[in-house]
């Protein structure tokens, strides 16, 4: 492993320690802003593991998926719990992911599934593994692998209901490379490259169907961030 991956994987491994011992098992919610109002926080039911890096997603029936990241002992987490805002309780998922994870994106489709892709293994690797989490049965269901191994990319879901995974960190450097999942047959095609690296970027959806990513702190680069347009299929 070159210097360059172990001061990524030193990186992240301090803010994850410092963020692990800053409570990281609590979960503060944010009450609503009332009109006029400046909003507040309240702290809510405590994670059953203490997690950083890791995804979350806000599921159909108003419930989060928290899933993966690096544990307290500096390893990739498998495993997922959900928080349920009306019983201000957090439930532990029955099964994990297959490989555990940190830096991973969770982007839910229209399908009500949410599309777990690529991060960092416990040695700190970027894979290119990929899971479903479906919460009409609680459980995680394999994928086919992505193209690239990647983790702190991007996963926007897409007007016609695909996702554009773009960039991230791989074989010790940002990367270009860029690939779309298709939920309805489960696969992931490789597409057109970024015009420049990137990783922890930001990919935005805009109204006409377009991707704006922006920003790579990584490479500093303060060109303007070229918009990937995507055409949706025939139908």
């Amino acid at each position: 492993m070159n210097s360059d991956h172990q001061g990524h994987r030193k990186s992240a491994g301090r803010i994850g320690s410092i963020a692990l011992k800053a409570m990281l098992v609590v979960i503060a919610v944010a009450l609503p802003l009332s009109a006029g109002g400046s909003g507040s926080w309240t702290t809510s039911a405590s994670l059953h593991t203490a997690r950083a890096n890791h995804a979350a997603a806000m599921l159909p029936n108003g419930q989060a998926l928290i899933v993966g990241g690096t544990g307290s002992s500096g390893a990739a987490l498998t495993s997922a719990e959900i928080f349920n805002l009306a019983s201000n309780t957090v439930t532990t998922v029955p099964t994990g992911l297959a490989v555990g994870v940190s830096g991973l994106t969770a982007t839910v489709l229209n399908d009500d599934t949410v599309l777990l892709a690529g991060g960092l293994n416990s040695a700190g690797k970027s894979v290119n593994t990929a899971e479903l989490y479906d919460p009409s049965v609680g459980g995680f269901i394999k994928l086919p692998l992505m193209k690239v191994g990647r983790s702190h990319h991007t996963a926007t879901l897409l007007a016609d209901g695909r996702v554009l995974i773009a960039g991230g960190f791989y074989t010790n450097a940002p990367i270009a490379n860029e690939e779309i999942f298709d939920p309805a047959k489960r696969t992931f095609t490789a597409v057109a490259p970024l015009k420049h690296a990137r990783m922890d970027h930001t990919a935005t959806l805009l109204t006409d169907g377009t991707v704006l990513i922006a920003g790579a702190p990584a490479l500093r680069d303060r060109s303007a961030a070229p918009k990937f347009s995507i055409r949706s299929p025939a139908r």
